[in-house]
């Protein structure tokens, strides 16, 4: 029986893309648990302090993330940030707005 932590829906990722495109242009790439990582962003532009975040998706480029966030009625943004292998946090810096590919690209 494999180990379901790690199974996580593919469907979630923006309309056109699966973990095979993702590939294409960055072969290192896993998709991660949401549920498993703690997120919080550190440079948001009203907060001082760390604020929690909690994305729908999360794309793993040895050890930088994409974590899609969905807040309110705006559309879903990725946000770029570092996880931390000793606790699986994951602490994010920006958004990258809503475009994948270009998110990955600013990797």
């Amino acid at each position: 029986m494999s180990d379901n932590q790690h199974v996580v829906d593919e469907s979630l990722l923006p309309d056109g893309w699966t973990l095979e495109r993702v590939r294409t242009i960055e072969p290192s790439v896993e998709l991660l648990d949401p549920s498993a990582h703690y997120v919080a962003a550190d440079q948001r532009p009203t907060l001082t302090n760390l604020d929690e975040l909690a994305p729908i998706v999360i794309l793993c480029f040895s050890g930088l993330c994409l974590c899609l966030v969905q807040e309110d009625s705006n559309e879903p943004e990725w946000w770029m940030g570092q996880l931390d292998e000793s606790d699986g946090s994951i602490v994010c810096w920006s958004s990258y707005g809503s475009s994948l590919e270009d998110a990955i690209r600013a990797l």
